[in-house]
C-alpha cells in the first residue's frame, strides 16, 4: 500500500471508529445492550486508538525508514499500543485491574515486538 492509501484509509478508520465511539457513549449505554453494547464498545474504542497511533507512528518514522517499512512497522505497534488502553478498561470493569497484570501484558506486548523485529531482520 502506499503512503496516500494508508494515510485515507487510517483517517477513515479513525473517523469511524470516534464517530462510533461518540454515538455508543451518548445513545447506547453498552451495558444495557450487553454484550453486544459492550463489544461495540470496546471494538470502537480499539479502531479509535489503532488508527490515531498508527498515523502517529507513520508520521514520525517517515523521514527515518523506508515507506513501507514504516507503514508495516507503524500499523503493527498501533495495533500493540491500541490494545493497551482497551486491555486497561476492560481489566478495571472486571475489577482485575492491577499492577502486575498491566505488567504482564506490556511485558508480552513487548515480546511480540521483539519477535516481530527479530522476525523481520
Amino acid at each position: 500500500m502506499n503512503p496516500k492509501g494508508f494515510f485515507l484509509t487510517m483517517c477513515l478508520a479513525a473517523f469511524l471508529g470516534w464517530g462510533s465511539f461518540a454515538s455508543i457513549l451518548m445513545y447506547l449505554n453498552p451495558a444495557s445492550y450487553y454484550p453486544y453494547g459492550v463489544i461495540l464498545f470496546y471494538l470502537s474504542l480499539f479502531i479509535g486508538f489503532s488508527s490515531i497511533l498508527s498515523l502517529a507512528g507513520f508520521y514520525i518514522r517517515r523521514r527515518r525508514q523506508v515507506e513501507k517499512v514504516a507503514l508495516l512497522d507503524s500499523f503493527r505497534q498501533g495495533i500493540l499500543l491500541g490494545m493497551a488502553p482497551v486491555f486497561s478498561l476492560f481489566l478495571q470493569s472486571r475489577d482485575l485491574f492491577k499492577w502486575w497484570i498491566v505488567g504482564l501484558f506490556f511485558i508480552i506486548v513487548l515480546l511480540i515486538e521483539i519477535y516481530s523485529q527479530i522476525r523481520s531482520k
